[in-house]
């Protein structure tokens, strides 16, 4: 065992953990953080402030950061303090809905079909209820009016490419300040129970304490899994119960990049109380029968020197920048370049805060790792089991521009070395992967199956806008590196590899589920044009990477392991795997029920636009245009007014250049190669072939987990209780052999009605 003055230096959690334990062990209930007592201090000092924003303002004082905690009623109090501005508001709607039209899964999403395991949303009725309930007085407060939108947008569809950032939601972060929590099973296959981390450090980090962890039952009398399925799924993006429950927890996966800003990985720390406490402080029960008070806390990185009251607030962060009174930029429009210097600073500034990692916390020594840290290689000691643990297909901050080329090389060289190694086994580790650049995701499958040719086929949703762009960009003809869109007929080839010889014959259009979609959509991976957005690589297997390795691994040889985060691009990998490589899965964690569990549950859409984006292929319009008109092509009529994105306009509330690149729809349906009934995958319900639960020693050490993951697919082991096909609980021959959808898979979670909201099927 290590000494506590080691745990001090390479885990800095010490202190805390200290205090959370002695606080367990006592039945007293007063909180004892220090950090707790300096929000009782400032609160007590601003107790005679009339507004809420001045409390708030006063407890940061002239020396408050963004670590200094504040009251989370103070903090809730100013943001319902706001007062509403009822024509920026309509305005904004009827500015974001042409942007929203783009969204692929508005029908779906209003409908879904049997196989969605969430509650359904009508998005753009619930943009038009908003709207009235602005326009007749309903809403109190612009709080009321942000939190109905961004709920709308970003949560209840649960497709973590549908965002639309609200300037009040970002203003606190409401966090509790106990430590992250993690679920846990004594075998991996029983059911697990919840415990705050820092008590388990304790037993597998220091040791030798007399020390028994207890487990977490309540918290405000509610009942844990039935608090923390709550908080996940009325905050989350994910569009699955067991990965939107695994969500509340950290894991080593979660936390792979000592450099990266994700802090705990927990929701239930942060995240998880977008909308503020009920209270300042909650009480927590434990399966010994002790019971504690801890307080939560709230912080902001917003300067608050100058606001004392809700209309300050307001004036800070829902104004356009170019409208604040102290403001002095020049007016700007979605299409506009963010400012060269912030952008440098900013870029510079991750970049000097992203070092070169060479080894990730918990896990072995490398044979290969990114410099980024976000792929590497390990082989797994006395045996010829190999492992590629990828948490992305992107760095962290999203800022290396050489992250592609990198990755490619990291596979590369990994695949070398197990050849040369004589590796006969690959466990393909997907934790905490949310996805990245679409071509590395192409890449490394063709780096596992070089003899296949990925399908990879998505449908774009073909509004009238769309058809409009499609129409003059493929008439216009322009197509090569500089300048090119997705809405010409130029850049996709059909399903059977052909290219289209006109827009109306990729968009015909064809109707799916009462609405209108382009045909089936296909890359072309030896078009220097499409490679050209690929991040610096030629996908293997084509052009200059045209004759790569012999497939090392067989199918059956592979396992692909999930946390229920796997998304975007992790998506689309994941489909080529099982689909046309026949490779099987094991989720892991989920809900504290035995059954099976969907391994890919971030977003199953195959590609993401910021409106940004979009703008940037309208604003190409009047070159095109004139194309037309030089050729003697007339122009098609205008789309109906609704389907119209302003361009040239700033948004009515907040930093258009923030929400031009932080607001994005899902662009293209994942499809399926083959499937009669054409539902995009983000509605099918895909289950694992077997499901573990997550161990006290895999918050620790990811090899035994691994180990784990071997004994199940290559020796025999058991999967947790119905979660198999098989009579006895072991691992399924085929990748297709999974438990079908059925009333567990159902989320139990009743929410209150929200504009948009559409109460939750029942039906298998």
């Amino acid at each position: 065992m290590r000494g506590i003055s080691t745990l001090v230096a390479a885990v800095g959690v010490l202190a805390a953990c200290t205090e959370a334990a002695v606080v367990r062990r006592t039945t007293s209930t007063s909180p004892s953080s220090t950090t707790v007592q300096a929000v009782k201090a400032t609160s007590t000092a601003s107790s005679g402030s009339s507004s809420a924003c001045a409390a708030v303002s006063e407890t940061l004082g002239s020396d408050g950061d963004s670590t200094t905690p504040i009251l989370p009623s103070d903090a809730l109090a100013c943001l319902q303090s706001v007062p509403l501005d009822v024509k920026r508001s309509s305005d904004f709607i009827d500015f974001i809905e042409p942007y929203i039209q783009f969204q692929s899964t508005l029908a779906y999403l209003e409908n879904p079909p049997i196989g969605w395991t969430l509650p359904g949303v009508d998005v753009l009725g619930g943009l038009a209820e908003i709207q009235n309930n602005v326009e007749n007085g309903t809403y109190q407060s612009q709080w009321d009016f942000e939190v109905d939108l961004y709920a709308l947008v970003n949560i209840f569809p649960h497709d973590f490419h549908f965002n639309l950032p609200m300037p009040l939601i970002s203003v606190f972060e409401f966090q509790t300040i106990e430590g992250s929590l993690v679920s846990v099973s004594k075998d991996g296959l029983s059911v697990p129970d919840v415990y705050f981390k820092f008590d388990l450090d304790w037993e597998y980090l220091v040791g030798g304490l007399n020390w028994t962890p207890s487990p977490l039952v309540s918290i405000n009398g509610v009942d844990i899994a039935d608090y923390l399925q709550y908080i996940t799924q009325t905050t989350s993006d994910y569009q699955d119960p067991d990965a939107i429950y695994n969500q509340a927890f950290s894991s080593l996966a979660f936390d792979y990049n000592p450099f990266a800003s994700r802090g705990s990985g927990s929701a239930f720390v942060i995240g998880g109380h977008a909308y503020g406490f009920s209270d300042d402080s909650y009480t927590y029960k434990f399966a010994n029968g002790t019971t504690r008070v801890f307080d939560n806390i709230a912080t902001t990185s917003i300067d608050f020197t100058d606001i004392a009251t809700g209309q300050d607030l307001f004036d800070a962060v829902d104004l356009p920048p170019t409208e604040h009174a102290t403001s002095s930029a020049a007016a700007s429009s979605i299409t506009a370049a963010p400012s060269t210097t912030a952008a440098a600073s900013t870029t510079a500034a991750a970049a000097s805060s992203s070092p070169t990692v060479s080894s990730l916390a918990g896990y072995p020594s490398p044979i290969v790792i990114h410099p980024d840290g976000y792929t590497s290689g390990y082989f797994l000691p006395n045996s010829t089991i190999a492992v590629l643990a990828m948490q992305g297909f992107v760095d962290e901050f999203e800022t290396d521009e050489n992250a592609a080329f990198f990755q490619q090389q990291t596979i590369k060289i990994f695949l070398a070395a197990a050849r040369k190694a004589g590796m006969t086994k690959l466990i393909v580790d997907l934790q905490n992967n949310g996805g990245g650049d679409i071509f590395n995701g192409f890449d490394a499958f063709k780096q596992l199956f070089p003899t296949l040719d990925p399908f990879g086929a998505s449908r774009i949703r073909a509004t009238p806008e769309a058809n409009y762009f499609g129409t003059i960009f493929s008439a216009a003809g322009v197509y090569n590196t500089t300048v090119n869109t997705v809405y010409q007929s130029q850049s996709s080839l059909d399903v059977n590899d052909h290219a289209f010889n006109s827009w109306s014959a990729e968009d015909p259009p064809v109707t799916i589920y009462g609405d209108n979609f382009t045909q089936e959509l296909r890359y072309n991976f030896s078009d220097i044009v499409t490679e050209s957005g690929t991040g610096g690589i030629n996908v293997t297997g084509y052009l200059s990477n045209a004759n790569p390795p012999p497939q090392l691994f067989s199918s059956e040889d592979m396992v692909i392991l999930y946390d229920g985060s796997c998304g975007s691009t992790c998506a689309v990998f994941s489909e080529l795997m099982k689909s046309q490589g026949g490779v099987r899965s094991i989720a892991l964690g989920g809900r504290p029920q035995l059954g099976p569990m969907q391994g890919v549950a971030g977003s199953k859409g195959a590609q993401v636009y910021t409106y940004g984006n979009i703008a940037q292929v309208a604003s190409f319009l009047p070159d095109a245009l004139d194309i037309l008109k030089s050729k003697g092509i007339a122009a098609p009529p205008l789309p109906p007014a609704e389907f119209i994105i302003d361009i040239e306009d700033p948004f009515p509330l907040g930093d258009t250049q923030k929400l031009a690149a932080g607001a994005r729809f899902n662009l293209r349906n994942n499809m399926h190669d083959g499937d009669a009934t054409q539902t995009p995958l983000q509605f099918v319900y895909e289950a694992a072939n077997c499901k573990l639960f997550y161990t006290a020693k895999d918050q620790y050490e990811i090899a035994g987990l691994w180990q784990r993951v071997s004994n199940v697919a290559w020796g025999g082991a058991k999967c947790v209780e119905g979660s198999t096909v098989t009579s006895d609980n072991t691992f399924p021959a085929g990748a297709y052999d999974t438990v079908p959808f059925g009333q567990s898979a159902y989320s139990t979670v009743e929410q209150p009605y929200q504009p948009g909201l559409i109460a939750q099927k029942s039906d298998v």
